[in-house]
């Protein structure tokens, strides 16, 4: 975009400024790293969730994802055969209230 030299310009500079803006939205909201945490409302209880997921509804890290798993403070569930781990969706809710309800930092 040009920069704007008349008044008769800035219609079209706000509208592109907009598209910019919707543009940098998709990034990152597609972005595994930027996409928005679910409601855990949104969640059925008895979903499995991966760390990514779990994390993501906390709002907290990987690492600190697995402090909170080997603390015992989130129960996380091997999958048989694998290395992966999975938390049950009422846990992770569970853990997500003590830790409001508490006033204690997740991390």
């Amino acid at each position: 975009m040009e920069k704007i030299t008349s008044f008769d310009q800035i219609p079209a500079g706000i509208n592109h400024l907009f598209e910019r803006l919707t543009y940098l939205e998709q990034l990152i909201i597609t972005s595994p790293l930027g996409s928005p945490a679910a409601p855990a409302d949104a969640v059925p209880p008895d979903a499995m969730l991966t760390r990514k997921e779990a994390a993501a509804i906390l709002r907290i890290s990987l690492p600190t994802l697995n402090k909170l798993t080997k603390k015992g403070k989130i129960p996380g569930h091997r999958v048989p055969g694998t290395n992966s781990v999975r938390y049950l969706a009422s846990d992770v809710t569970a853990s997500l209230t003590g830790f409001q309800s508490s006033g204690l930092s997740a991390k």
